[in-house]
């Protein structure tokens, strides 16, 4: 196993430590072979430690001070009620018991509906994860021979889509959930390379999204590096589609060249603004864009005449 593949496996799981500490109860196979690696190799060793660092300090970050309010004033209103007299009249002991089986259930639930308004649901932090599984999914369809793809697509397309439909997303996750499905079961068929080149760009425009958006609300831990991964896939993956289309016979060189300076200027852009995170998040994230940075060759001759 070598670090490249280590790295993406570290960058894939949820909790490195918790996901090291799984495959040392495993001890075999592909398991047993990582953590060989894991041993022997210092700058692996020293990705997954600062993972697990980024995501212990995401996980301790305090809360909004709009949690802090909406905690305040839930439990102010949950006193109230509990302070407030209520009036009841037993006439026989059953109902005494039914009442104060009641009130207790209702205090209960006035409890639950509480903590779920000020601490989200696992459930809801879970939710995004499953548009994480879209897009590795999305990103290993493209990267198999046409022959393998209809068994990867198979293979998770209806659990996926169950996971889809049963999540609580925003209505942007949602709607990019639905898209990566339309787009996984696309490329079974598709065989047009100019196509895939225009998929991969867009899915690259996506991603950039989704990491100008974690940055600019400091959202930063395994999943947004691991977001930064997938542009860097994206990117790599639209390269090569951008020189496969150069070798063939009737290549459109001006799609290319369109196609190969809008990558140029995403790049460009995702350098700027790798350049404003801390230096704790900085060095994975660059980590995890190289080797993508490499701008096709056509982005350099578009940048030339002009």
């Amino acid at each position: 196993m070598n670090c490249s593949q280590v790295q993406d496996w570290l960058l894939a799981a949820e909790n490195p430590s918790a996901a090291i500490g799984k495959a040392v109860l495993a001890a075999a196979g592909s398991s047993r072979e990582m953590l060989e690696h894991l041993a022997a190799c210092t700058d692996c060793r020293q990705m997954a430690e600062e993972l697990t660092q980024l995501e212990t300090d995401w996980r301790e970050m305090p809360l909004p001070a709009s949690a802090a309010t909406a905690q305040t004033r839930f439990l102010e209103k949950l006193s109230q009620q509990l302070a407030t007299p209520v009036e009841v009249r037993v006439r026989r002991q059953p109902a005494a018991w039914w009442f104060r089986w009641a009130l207790a259930a209702s205090v209960m639930l006035a409890i639950s509906w509480g903590v779920y308004q000020i601490v989200p649901s696992s459930e809801a932090q879970a939710a995004p994860d499953v548009v994480q599984r879209l897009i590795d999914w999305n990103l290993e369809l493209s990267g198999a021979s046409h022959d393998q793809r209809k068994e990867i697509f198979d293979k998770h397309a209806d659990s996926l889509s169950k996971e889809l439909q049963a999540s609580k997303l925003s209505d942007e996750d949602a709607e990019l959930g639905r898209k990566l499905l339309d787009d996984a079961n696309w490329l079974v068929t598709n065989r047009d390379p100019a196509a895939e080149a225009s998929y991969f760009n867009r899915l690259a425009d996506q991603l950039f999204h989704r990491v100008h958006v974690a940055a600019k609300a400091e959202k930063y831990g395994t999943k947004f590096v691991r977001t930064a991964r997938h542009l860097a896939q994206a990117e790599d993956g639209l390269r090569e589609t951008l020189t496969k289309m150069e070798l063939a016979e009737d290549a459109d060189h001006r799609h290319i060249e369109d196609l190969s300076s809008h990558q140029l200027q995403r790049q460009s852009a995702t350098s700027a603004l790798v350049d404003t995170l801390p230096s704790s998040v900085q060095r994975q994230v660059k980590h995890a864009l190289d080797p993508s940075f490499k701008p096709h060759k056509g982005a350099k001759r578009n940048s030339a005449k002009k």
